[in-house]
Parts: C-alpha cells; sequence; structure tokens
C-alpha cells in the first residue's frame, strides 16, 4: 500500500510540474507579444504617404499637418529623446504596408522602434514585424532610419504640394502655392505641378534641400532641370523669376 501510495503521490507532482511550466511559457509568451503590440506611442507627430514605394521621391501628408510638420515633430522628439511617433504608408499601386515609427526613452538611452503590417488585396492573416532600429539621420533630401531590420530605410524629404489646375476647387490651388511658399521659407525639399490644361507641358516646380528653385517641362523626374534666381507671391499668384530661357514664368491662382 505504501509503494502504491508513493507512485500516486509521484504521479500527481509530475504533472502539476508540467502543467506549472506549461502555463509559466505561456504566460511567457503572453508577455512577450503585448510588449511588441503595445509599444507607447507618446505624442503622435501624424502620418505621410509614400507613393509607389517611395520611389517617386516625395512625400504627401492626406490629413493632420503637412509632411514638414509631421517630419520636423519627429526629429524634435529624438533629438531630446522624447516619446513620440510617426506614420509611414508605403502605397504600391494595389499593396503596401503600414509603419509606426516610434521614440522610447528607456533606462537613459533612446530607443526607435520600427512596426510594420502589410497591406493589399493579396495580404491574407497579415502580421505585425517589429524591429529595434539603430539611429535616424537627417540628410538634405531624406530621412534615413539605420539598421531597421533588412538594413537602412530612405525616407523621402520632399513634399508635394499638388497642382495648381483652373480645374480643382476654390482655394485648393491658394493653398498648393501656400504651401510651396512655406517650404521654401523654410528651405524644406518641396514639389509644386502646374498643368496649364493645353497642350502646353505641365511644369513642375522644385525646392532642394538647399533651398534652390528649378523649373521643369515636364512633369517627368528624370526630366532636365532649370534653375530659378527667385520667386515672389503676389495676388495673382507665383512668380518665378529667372527660369533660364523661360525667364518669368507665372503660375497663377486661378489658371
Amino acid at each position: 500500500m505504501q509503494e502504491i501510495s508513493f507512485w500516486g503521490r509521484y504521479q500527481k507532482l509530475l504533472m502539476t510540474g508540467l502543467v506549472v511550466v506549461l502555463l509559466l511559457f505561456i504566460g511567457g509568451s503572453i508577455i512577450v507579444v503585448r510588449e511588441q503590440m503595445q509599444i507607447p506611442q507618446g505624442q503622435i507627430c501624424g502620418e505621410i504617404t509614400m507613393p509607389a514605394g517611395g520611389l517617386m521621391g516625395y512625400a504627401v501628408a492626406y490629413q493632420g499637418g503637412t509632411a514638414r510638420q509631421v517630419e520636423q515633430c519627429f526629429i524634435q522628439a529624438y533629438r531630446h529623446c522624447q516619446n513620440a511617433s510617426m506614420l509611414v504608408t508605403w502605397m504600391e499601386t494595389d499593396t503596401g504596408s503600414h509603419e509606426t515609427l516610434t521614440i522610447e526613452p528607456q533606462n537613459g538611452q533612446c530607443r526607435l522602434i520600427s512596426s510594420s503590417q502589410p497591406y493589399g488585396v493579396v495580404v491574407q492573416q497579415a502580421q505585425t514585424t517589429t524591429y529595434t532600429c539603430q539611429g535616424l539621420t537627417l540628410t538634405t533630401d531624406a530621412l534615413i532610419v539605420k539598421q531597421c531590420g533588412n538594413g537602412d530605410e530612405t525616407i523621402p524629404r520632399t513634399e508635394s504640394c499638388g497642382t495648381v489646375y483652373h480645374g480643382n476647387e476654390a482655394g485648393h490651388n491658394m493653398q498648393a502655392e501656400d504651401c510651396f511658399v512655406q517650404n521654401k521659407l523654410q528651405c524644406y525639399p518641396a514639389d509644386l505641378f502646374f498643368d496649364t490644361g493645353s497642350s502646353t507641358p505641365a511644369s513642375r516646380f522644385e525646392i532642394d534641400g538647399t533651398c534652390k528653385i528649378f523649373q521643369a517641362a515636364e512633369i517627368n523626374f528624370n526630366s532636365p532641370k532649370v534653375p530659378c534666381t527667385g520667386m515672389i507671391q503676389q495676388k495673382d499668384g507665383l512668380h518665378f523669376q529667372g527660369c533660364g530661357a523661360n525667364g518669368e514664368i507665372l503660375v497663377p491662382v486661378n489658371p
């Protein structure tokens, strides 16, 4: 009877130990998942979109301020190691990804975390991928997120201010021109398109990271660029001065 009692108690202890180990393992997994999914975002600086997965070389802010404001908010937070986040949508034709970049002060250091999730008609059961990046570098035309997952990630800084066109809704052309002027005042890279609505090729005006202004006769980003000597905003629109053989070019607020 004593031998049977001993093995009975032994089996119970063994099963109890296995259950405890299993619960600890499951509990640990839950904690890890919670850490990945519940990264404190702090101040939300806003959202920017990268058309064509960033290959177009410019960013668009569809809501909540301009791309320049979103970027400047995030850079300022990073320089002071303040908890903040920026949303980046990498938009392809029918797929893409939503990425959240988060600054998280931790133990006297500044962590930069990238949390990304794909989207699209062919994406099923999309999983969130989280990486701890190695830093953030600011250049004249890009934000570079260092060693994030598979390598460095380049976020173009150029902001698309939109297109000036006679068919736009009231106020749209003024808003686009104001965006371009404000970026010029802060030497922030920007693009502005002017569609004449006629057989004349559309024009693209550009501010680079050194505050210089250029004009191209085509929307194609590979077209030759002509430097302009200046720009003046007046009631009738933007006057681009000294643009090569074209001289002064008026982009009217009411084409």
